[in-house]
């Protein structure tokens, strides 16, 4: 009985020791264990950060709060599985569908959670990946990516929890852990209504562009893939090309013109 309720109150610990916030908070508190990342990015290019993790310790993770932050000029683009839903099983591939995640609610910010009082992780090896994110380009300039260690606690062989990180005690046992990161591009992303492949819409390189396919001229750089803005499966002056313009004419456009938005590959 004694046991069961030592394992209880442990549980009860660590479930309240990390609770993933509604908002995220100021990542500039220097107390806090941060790893940072800058990358020059062109619009439209798909890149992906990812975040090791290394204890010095066999022991287990049994709890961990954290937050990656991204900067304004990239759109978080979470990985989904084949039913459409948040694949944690490839962002958080050590803590998977256990993690508990704030994945959109947060504007620049990305907010995850992990609580077990038995089935804890290891990170005791230097490629252990704590999470690792899509991320599409929205403009040119530097994306800036960085990662805060809110809280952290392992488990000791006798079931005793040891805290390595917690943001209200001040306490960060810095020499019991590192964490790296890396950012490197995947792929391009292209835009609807981009036809020819320049990065942006214009109305002589897009629209006009359109007009001249119609028209069965020959245009090496013709994307058929984006031209079609309104969805309706095939390629016309007023319903591609006109819409387009309207678009360049800032004009309120219905909902199935996607003239600008992304095809993320």
């Amino acid at each position: 009985m004694k046991k069961l309720f030592s394992v209880l109150l442990v549980a009860a610990i660590v479930l309240s020791l990390c609770v993933v916030s509604i908002s995220a908070e100021n990542s500039s508190n220097p107390n806090l264990p941060t790893v940072e990342k800058s990358y020059s990015v062109k619009a439209g290019d798909i890149i992906q950060y990812t975040v090791y993790m290394n204890i010095n310790s066999n022991n287990k993770v049994c709890s961990l709060d954290a937050t990656t932050f991204y900067s304004d000029n990239l759109q978080f683009i979470p990985d989904l599985d084949k039913y459409g839903d948040n694949n944690l099983d490839k962002m958080f591939p050590i803590l998977s569908i256990a993690t508990v995640t704030n994945l959109n609610g947060v504007n620049g910010g990305i907010i995850y959670n992990y609580s077990s009082a038995q089935n804890g992780r290891r990170f005791n090896e230097d490629d252990c990946v704590l999470a690792t994110f899509t991320f599409l380009a929205k403009e040119d300039g530097t994306a800036t990516i960085s990662t805060v260690m809110k809280c952290l606690a392992m488990m000791d062989s006798d079931s005793n929890m040891v805290v390595i990180v917690d943001q209200d005690l001040g306490l960060v046992k810095q020499n019991n852990f590192t964490t790296t990161n890396t950012i490197k591009k995947t792929g391009t992303a292209k835009m609807y209504g981009d036809v020819n492949g320049d990065g942006k819409i214009s109305l002589g390189g897009d629209a006009v562009y359109i007009q001249k396919h119609l028209a069965q001229q020959d245009l090496t750089n013709f994307d058929e893939t984006v031209a079609d803005v309104n969805g309706d499966g095939k390629i016309t002056l007023g319903g591609d090309a006109v819409n387009i313009q309207k678009y360049l004419a800032q004009q309120d456009l219905p909902d199935n013109i996607v003239v600008g938005e992304y095809i993320i590959p």
